[in-house]
């Protein structure tokens, strides 16, 4: 015992030395990176920083804490999630496939040479050798695809891209295509196609309608935009692709069969479900990790059924081609010779000789014979990675064929080679304008070919070496956030406004009603395809140009206006309030397109009330803590029934941890049915009437307070000796040294378990060479592990209260908030934190959080995908710190065969887990530089980045061991899944003149908890009233683990049926259709009475026609 104080002294002096010595060097900067010219001092304190770590974390974290933590066996251990419980109703497994990509990861060669470049361009890497005999029964065929692929934003922004370029690359398709009868074309973009469409003339429009039933012009995917697939929610994917192919159908009769995917940075198996669902029978595909491309194509995998890691049936299944070659540019694309490839893009200089690019060489009589010779070899080349005898050969590129001369240019060379290769037997080849679809079908229907089965996705993507895309993954965190924001409130909207078009429907509303109806829906489709907009793989993922970055944020905090007054309107619509005046509660303010939200005051009227609306826009009930700021302590909270209800006050803080006058928090809880609104009334009080809500306690470690919060609140100033916070269910404590979480305690046990938050952050560059490529918007290039980010003069706010609990840190470019609420709803299982990060003043720095825990999940963890699913991934030493960071789009966990640690997010990040127990996340990145993959600017208009997280502590109903390898599919427990909905879909807060009672859109109870509501769509308005609406609803069965144990009580439905002809209040449905995911096609018809009941993981869109 004696020996263990001795050794605890000696830490804290040892500490306290170190600790001065770092202020001393950090002294000489204004913070923790250092100004430029002060290289010297920054390298000194960084390294002394790495020195002093260790021994700070001795005396804070580690030394006798590990004592608290139950034994746990140290061989890792997964548990199984199915079975154990009837209602639990996933198989034991899924279907196992031929091609596993974890275990390609695992096991495919990486030998890419570190310098590739050369002035023609990357090289391939995937020469092979061919014998011309196996061509002698059937001959090569070759489609040639032209297309044209057009960003609506990157370097310029939509509107300039559709003016100056798309516009007039769609009128030259349309007259070209006219012209030659030979000729084809795809197109992907619907945002371009649609707003040409509308503008052009009524014989332009004859012409292309022509050209759509020839076939020769294909319009591929049918989305929108062509979406990202890394951080996009699956939510905002299906209404990008509804809006695009709804517009299809309803303009052309149109129904999209192929997708094609070649411009995100990496491809997800839920988009490629997706659009299987939307009626798409086939797939083609762009960006791989290069080594990946390598080891499927000498294997002859480049072409796969690729299916669903949680579908054992393996019916979800959809044909992909993915492309064996690095991009979908001409030179890339028609073989593995870039130097001979580019001589077939007459239009542009991509070939590289005597030290610049040159044209190409047009064709003449010359020269055709050895034009065609050359292309052969390279189509006879890239022939060989596939099971068949056909060969596509994308023939485009970036806003490609702008005029009528270009076009002449390119494809009257190409033709005069066609015609050579098809005019000569003995080059036993057979060449055709085509378009994917057709080389798809082509592909399929050939009965010699058998195809692999494959599960997983194509995350992180890479080009080259160590230049993985996963710095994306967190570039732009703003628009990241508002992005969500946006979808959320959008999806409100839809919700009220099927509603309140269906209501009066039935009622047979005047006719000022109707047309107050069809101006909304002008609205909403508006905002639908804003929302669309953003998607796209260059916007969402924060890679375009600063000038585009800026107009984004603009056109979202429009948007997000723009929906809170449809939702006010809506609401005004219901029965419950109709005819009274409803407002927008606006939580957060957006001072400028370029600033974080500010929470706003809520209004009071002349009598000093004020009546709140809440809507639950989820088909679940909800309970949980809400808050309002109010600009006065003196506050009390009541029910509809005048009843007064628990409520608690807090000052409010700002960013510098200066209190801000005038302004306050109450919290209060409140139950919403699913759909359903509820009013409560907030009331301002006299300072000496004692019933007003509790006030907090508050304890501050280095933060002076202005004495007239000292007289409202209970302060005190000292350092307590247990920094800790609880609710009910948890206590979370905090480490003495940097004021950051430390553990979490189940109160049903008292077990404490290691939480250790963490702030670091990446470098990038090395200062002995300069010229070292650096991490962009794109690329993450760290120099190496991430340094511990320091604590100098860290201060510390702990607001304690009967509802709500906090504990806010402010480091030096960073604060986090760590909340607790005191609930007996999932809310109250969660450990709720916040942070903040500022990196305005700092270059080539990207923030990290770190989560670590007691966890012993070896190599293994669990990622989203789009928030549909959840995948399992395997840290691979193999790869470097940046090929192991994947996207999470809203959550990721850690288990072992005890325990389980979940992190829930509002907004899309970067993850990995690069020790076992840890989990790693990036939160924001400023980079000065451009990462040479197109931009020509780095990230460095960062605005105040705030993100929102969940972390959740589970334990596994029994701790049997039962596989050393998790399963491919994780799945949440019923808590997580409810919080993670809560916190996508929170509740929509609204003001009245009147309060009235509760009213839901459901007619009884509200749907079972593990189905969500994705959505609802009035196809249209259209009509005199006494023509029915049609009405889309999308529904999913979310897949839930009954495995962990579900402390808290649930208000959930037991029943699987849903009946349509019941489910909404008011309605009379005449006719129920399932149609295909974004309603094109019918697939079967079903009476309105009929129960529909949907398996787990299933996502359907039903058609219901109302009267």
């Amino acid at each position: 015992m004696k020996r263990k104080y001795v050794w605890l002294a000696f830490c804290v002096v040892v500490s306290a030395y170190f600790c001065l010595s770092a202020y001393l060097f950090s002294s000489l900067t204004s913070d923790l990176f250092g100004k430029s010219g002060v290289e010297d001092i920054e390298q000194k304190r960084d390294y002394l920083w790495e020195f002093v770590k260790p021994i700070r974390e001795c005396s804070c974290f580690n030394y006798g804490y590990e004592s608290l933590i139950p034994e746990v066996d140290h061989q890792p251990s997964y548990k199984q999630y199915y079975g154990g419980n009837s209602s639990c109703k996933f198989s034991p497994s899924s279907h196992d496939a031929n091609i596993e990509m974890s275990r390609v990861l695992s096991e495919m060669p990486m030998d890419y040479p570190s310098y590739v470049w050369t002035p023609s361009g990357w090289i391939q890497q995937m020469d092979t050798t061919y014998d011309e005999s196996q061509w002698n029964e059937n001959p090569l065929q070759v489609h040639i695809v032209p297309f044209s692929h057009n960003d609506p934003g990157w370097i310029s922004t939509y509107e300039s891209y559709y003016i100056s370029w798309s516009k007039t690359i769609i009128d030259t398709i349309v007259e070209q295509l006219t012209k030659d009868l030979d000729m084809t074309f795809v197109w992907a973009e619907v945002l371009f196609l649609q707003r040409w469409y509308q503008e052009t003339s009524a014989q332009s429009q004859a012409a292309f309608k022509k050209l759509l039933g020839s076939g020769r012009l294909e319009i591929v995917s049918g989305g929108w935009v062509m979406s990202d697939e890394a951080i996009t929610h699956y939510g905002a994917f299906i209404d990008q692709l509804m809006e695009g192919q709804l517009w299809l159908k309803k303009e052309f009769g149109y129904k999209v069969k192929v997708a094609w995917s070649i411009d995100p940075f990496g491809h997800s198996s839920t988009a490629s479900h997706l659009l299987h669902l939307s009626g798409v029978n086939a797939m083609y595909i762009q960006r791989a990790h290069y080594a990946v491309k390598k080891h499927l194509a000498y294997k002859k995998q480049l072409e796969f059924m690729w299916q669903q890691d949680w579908d054992h049936k393996a019916d979800a299944s959809i044909f992909c081609h993915l492309s064996p070659y690095l991009f979908y540019g001409i030179q890339y694309s028609c073989g593995p010779d870039i130097n001979v490839c580019c001589k077939f893009d007459f239009s542009h200089k991509k070939c590289w000789k005597w030290g610049s690019y040159q044209s190409a060489e047009s064709v003449t009589s010359n020269n055709v014979r050895t034009r065609a010779y050359e292309l052969l070899d390279q189509l006879r080349k890239k022939a060989q990675f596939f099971r068949h005898n056909h060969v596509i050969f994308p023939f485009g590129d970036d806003f490609r064929f702008r005029s009528s001369s270009e076009w002449e240019t390119q494809f009257n060379n190409l033709k005069k080679v066609f015609f050579y290769m098809n005019s000569h037997p003995e080059m036993k080849v057979q060449v055709q304008f085509s378009t994917v679809g057709k080389y798809l079908a082509a592909v399929r229907s050939n009965a010699s070919a058998e195809y692999p089965t494959l599960q997983g996705d194509f995350f992180p993507y890479s080009d080259r070496s160590d230049q993985y895309w996963s710095g994306y993954f967190s570039s732009r965190p703003l628009t990241k956030s508002l992005a969500r924001i946006f979808q959320a409130h959008l999806r409100s909207a839809e919700i009220l406004f099927s509603y309140a078009a269906g209501f009066q429907q039935g009622q047979n509303e005047q006719r000022s009603q109707r047309w107050t109806l069809k101006s909304t829906y002008i609205e909403i489709e508006a905002l639908r395809r804003s929302l669309g907009l953003l998607q796209h793989h260059d916007t969402i993922t924060g890679t375009s140009g600063i000038s585009v970055v800026s107009d984004t944020l603009k056109s979202i905090k429009s948007s997000l206006e723009k929906c809170r007054n449809v939702i006010s309107l809506l609401v005004g619509m219901m029965p419950q309030f109709q005819n009274e005046h409803i407002r927008p509660v606006v939580m957060e303010e957006q001072l400028s397109q370029n600033s974080i939200p500010r929470t706003k005051l809520i209004e009071f009227d002349s009598a000093g009330e004020s009546i709140v609306v809440l809507f639950n826009p989820l088909a679940n009930n909800v309970t949980k803590i809400v808050h309002l700021s109010v600009p006065s302590p003196d506050i009390k909270v009541y029910d509809i029934n005048m009843n007064p209800i628990e409520c608690q006050v807090t000052p409010v803080l700002d960013q510098r941890a200066i209190f801000v006058e005038g302004q306050f928090e109450v919290y209060f809880e409140v139950k919403v049915a699913g759909l359903g609104m509820v009013s409560y009334r907030i009331n301002k009080l006299s300072p000496d009437d004692k019933s007003r809500c509790r006030r907090s306690t508050l304890s501050m470690i280095n933060i002076h307070m202005d004495h007239k919060f000292s007289s409202l609140f209970n302060i005190s100033w000292h350092e307590t000796s247990h920094l800790s916070i609880s609710n009910r269910h948890l206590m979370v404590t905090f480490c003495k040294c940097t004021y950051l979480m430390q553990s979490i305690i189940s109160k049903r046990d008292m077990i404490p378990y290691k939480a250790e938050m963490k702030f670091g952050f990446y470098r990038t560059g090395h200062w002995i060479n300069p010229f070292v490529d650096k991490s962009g918007a794109y690329i993450f290039l760290p120099d190496g592990p991430a340094k511990d980010m320091g604590c100098r003069n860290c201060r510390l706010v702990v607001i304690k209260g009967p509802l709500f609990s906090s504990a806010t840190t402010w480091l030096n470019i960073t604060s986090q908030t760590v909340a607790l609420y005191n609930t007996n709803a999932a809310q109250g299982l969660g450990v709720h934190v916040t942070n903040h990060v500022d990196l305005h003043l700092h270059d080539n720095v990207e923030v990290v959080l770190k989560l670590k825990t007691s966890v012993e999940n070896s190599d293994y963890f669990y990622t989203d995908l789009n928030s549909f699913q959840m995948h399992r991934r395997k840290t691979l030493n193999r790869f470097p710190i940046q090929g192991n960071f994947y996207p999470m789009t809203s959550a990721a966990f850690i288990e072992d065969s005890r325990i389980r640690f979940s992190l829930l997010s509002a907004e899309s990040h970067g993850i990995a887990s690069l020790n076992p127990g840890t989990l790693e996340l990036i939160l924001d990145r400023r980079l000065a530089q451009d990462d040479w993959r197109g931009l020509k600017e780095g990230v460095q208009d960062n605005v105040q980045a705030v993100s929102q997280f969940i972390v959740v502590v589970e334990e596994w109903k029994n701790a049997v061991k039962s596989s050393k390898v998790p399963p491919l599919t994780g799945f949440p427990s019923r808590v997580v899944q409810r919080m993670g909905n809560a916190m996508e879909n929170r509740l929509v807060f609204l003001s009245s003149s009147v309060s009235k009672p509760p009213f839901s859109l459901l007619s009884h109870s509200a749907l079972p908890c593990d189905v969500h509501l994705v959505n609802m769509r009035l196809l249209s308005v259209e009509g005199d009233g006494t023509r029915g609406l049609e009405l889309l609803v999308v529904l999913h069965r979310v897949g839930v683990t009954c495995e962990i144990e579900n402390p808290v009580a649930s208000d959930c439905t037991d029943s699987d049926e849903i009946m349509f002809s019941s489910l909404f209040r008011n309605f009379t449905v005449t006719s129920v259709d399932e149609m295909t995911l974004t309603g094109t096609s019918v697939i079967r018809h079903i009476l309105p009475d009929t129960p529909v009941v949907l398996n787990n993981m299933e996502i359907k869109t039903w058609k219901l026609n109302l009267i």
